[in-house]
């Protein structure tokens, strides 16, 4: 018959030094709690669409060094997102307009572009044609302005919907009624 060694106890709780956002280190765990709530939180936004995702994606761009990892951030940096989202206040997609990024940081659409640029030869004759007709041919998609990258990307929606016309991004389209 074998016995069973004694159950060991559990490992001592690690003193916060408060490197993770707990500016009340060691005052009982409540802000590792809301932490972790704030974490849950982001990770469901991320879950819930696409443009949710893409924008914490480039809220960490342009405010938290390109760190995707909610539970890399401080909970000032979480809860600020969360408000910001919540409120439907339009962010900044642009990390080149951040002081803070490297300069060798590219935006994400420009990352999603060459991505479909070499899946997709449809995609990249569009691409190459767009830039040939509006981005005075330039073909790199990180050496354009973000907001030219979401022309591009409006123009596609345009085309699809058979609203564009042959009109430049921007261009006013009647309140989306065919030209």
């Amino acid at each position: 018959r074998r016995r069973r060694p004694p159950a060991r106890p559990p490992p001592p709780a690690m003193p916060s030094d408060g490197f993770w956002g707990d500016d009340d280190a060691g005052a009982g765990g409540g802000m590792e709690t809301d932490r972790a709530t704030l974490v849950d939180q982001i990770k469901q936004i991320q879950r819930s669409d696409e443009a949710s995702l893409l924008r914490w994606r480039a809220y960490c761009e342009n405010n938290g060094g390109g760190k995707y990892d909610p539970n890399f951030h401080t909970v000032e940096f979480l809860q600020t997102f969360i408000a910001q989202h919540e409120s439907g206040a339009p962010m900044e997609m642009a990390v080149a307009k951040t002081r803070s990024a490297p300069e060798t940081a590219t935006p994400p659409f420009a990352d999603f572009t060459k991505a479909l640029q070499k899946s997709s030869p449809i995609f990249r004759t569009a691409w190459s044609q767009y830039c040939t007709q509006f981005g005075g041919g330039r073909f790199d998609p990180a050496k354009h302005e973000p907001s030219f990258m979401m022309g591009f990307y409006e123009y596609l929606a345009q085309c699809f919907l058979g609203t564009a016309g042959g009109h430049p991004p921007g261009a006013n389209m009647g309140d989306g009624d065919p030209p």
